[in-house]
């Protein structure tokens, strides 16, 4: 199989499975570069120049970050800790990366968004084989605890943390829902088994977090809106298809809640509030439980105090147990970092490129939604916890984002 490998180092590069003392990030990234330096001249005809640029921009907003926490007292192992979280990862690991999967994807006729679905698909059997033999995911969870993360995940385990994953709590299942959807868009037009990959994508994103509701709610309403903006014959079959295989999902996602509910109530009962948790904060009720409470009311928007942090930051973020004041909004926890002008450098990057891969991915007659879906669910889930650094979504935002950046537009699917 051809394409082995390479889902194999795209799953590796999506979800960073925790399961060695160091990143596996770092093993990517190696890989990479030295394909990259052996083979330079190619990589350069291949590329558009702008992926070079989006590098020396990262490291532009690096050294401004460093002067902001300098300035500001942290000590030297704190300053060189958040900038490669932040943006050292994406600019020398993930891109790096990223851009050795295109290349060789390209070269090997291998479609790209397929490598992302089997990739995907890898972490939809895992998190199966976790939730049905629990000493499986004993090991895995145990595996990471002694690799640095922390002991709270242990109590986790009896209804959640089911795969393998940088962060099962957050970034995985977003990207899994993203790419759930989009494989259930592929299965319109390529086939049944993309429908299966869609179900396992989707079941390794809800089995882990609520927030995936959300994010497959966005998503499904917005593929819909597409499928009916898109007037053509071929169009209604889409429409028939798309309310079949989501009936057909719905009534799989029945049969197991009705199964778990009888032998893991905990996490049926988890499911159905998270459930219902979503849709009440989507109609705006007030009985959306505490779940929701780390968006809502003021004390979670707090900025710094005078114009001068508002605007260039206090050098250090606000996340849980890293100060006196707590926050785990994205957007704050920026501004807190790098003030207005660090969040108005990265977020109107985000948008840019967002909005320019999905004309890419117009042009290219594919998932024409995909790119306008991303960018909503970056929005959307930056109030959840921080995107901008290491983990799962930017890791799928920034191998779209060098994707789109070859000399030519070049179908994203076959990589002629």
């Amino acid at each position: 199989m051809r394409s082995l490998w390479l889902s194999i180092y795209v799953f590796i590069l999506l979800f960073m499975p925790p399961l060695l003392p160091f990143s596996a990030l770092h093993i990517v990234a190696i890989i990479a570069w030295l394909h990259i330096l052996t083979h330079i001249g190619k990589y350069r005809a291949f590329f558009n120049v702008h992926i070079r640029n989006t590098v020396f921009y990262l490291t532009l907003v690096m050294l401004y970050l460093f002067l902001v926490m300098a300035l500001n007292g942290q000590d030297v192992k704190s300053i060189i800790g958040e900038l490669y979280s932040r943006l050292g990862a994406i600019a020398f690991g993930m891109i790096p990366a990223a851009s050795y999967v295109v290349y060789k994807a390209s070269k090997k006729r291998v479609e790209l968004i397929d490598l992302i679905i089997y990739a995907a698909t890898i972490q939809g059997i895992i998190s199966v084989i976790t939730f049905l033999v629990p000493s499986i995911q004993s090991f895995i969870i145990s595996t990471m605890v002694r690799n640095g993360y922390s002991d709270v995940y242990l109590s986790f385990t009896s209804y959640r943390l089911y795969g393998v994953s940088y962060s099962m709590l957050f970034g995985m299942p977003v990207v899994n829902s993203i790419i759930g959807v989009i494989a259930l868009y592929r299965s319109l037009t390529n086939g049944w088994k993309y429908l299966i990959f869609s179900i396992l994508i989707i079941f390794s994103s809800v089995i882990n977090a609520r927030i995936s509701f959300i994010v497959l709610i966005v998503s499904l309403l917005y593929m819909l809106y597409e499928i009916l903006r898109i007037r053509r014959n071929k169009s209604i079959k889409k429409i028939f298809r798309f309310f079949v295989y989501t009936c057909l999902i719905i009534g799989i996602g029945t049969l197991i809640l009705n199964y778990m509910s009888e032998s893991y109530e905990r996490i049926f009962q988890g499911w159905i509030t998270g459930l219902e948790n979503t849709i009440a904060l989507i109609l705006n009720e007030d009985n959306a439980s505490k779940y929701y409470d780390y968006y809502r009311g003021d004390s979670k928007w707090q900025l710094p105090d005078g114009v001068f942090s508002k605007f260039l930051g206090t050098g250090q973020r606000v996340i849980r147990g890293s100060s006196t004041y707590q926050s785990d909004i994205g957007y704050i926890n920026d501004i807190w970092l790098g003030g207005l002008l660090y969040s108005i450098l990265i977020y109107s990057s985000i948008i840019k490129e967002t909005l320019h891969y999905n004309r890419w991915f117009k042009k290219n007659n594919g998932f024409r939604f995909a790119g306008i879906i991303i960018l909503i669910i970056l929005i959307i889930v930056n109030i959840k916890g921080s995107i901008v650094g290491i983990n799962e979504v930017m890791a799928l935002f920034t191998l779209l984002h060098v994707a789109s950046y070859r000399r030519t537009y070049q179908n994203v699917e076959g990589g002629k």
